[in-house]
């Protein structure tokens, strides 16, 4: 069933569908008592982040590795 939620990044109303909830629980293997907490967009935007981050965190590490600042 479609349930609607509040979107803790962004304060929006979204609706986690019934094929969405099947796969959170069902293919990525979540805790049956977990929800979505964020809507696609918020979800995107963090993920892109988090890929933004690690490439940074990464360069910064073969930099320091190789003794430049650059």
């Amino acid at each position: 069933m479609d349930a609607v939620f509040k979107c803790e990044g962004c304060r929006e109303k979204f609706t986690w569908t019934a094929d969405e909830q099947k796969a959170w629980f069902e293919e990525y293997r979540f805790y049956v008592d977990s929800q979505a907490r964020h809507c696609r967009e918020c979800r995107i935007e963090h993920r892109h982040l988090a890929a933004l981050r690690k490439e940074y965190d990464e360069t910064v590490g073969e930099a320091r590795g190789q003794g430049t600042a650059e």
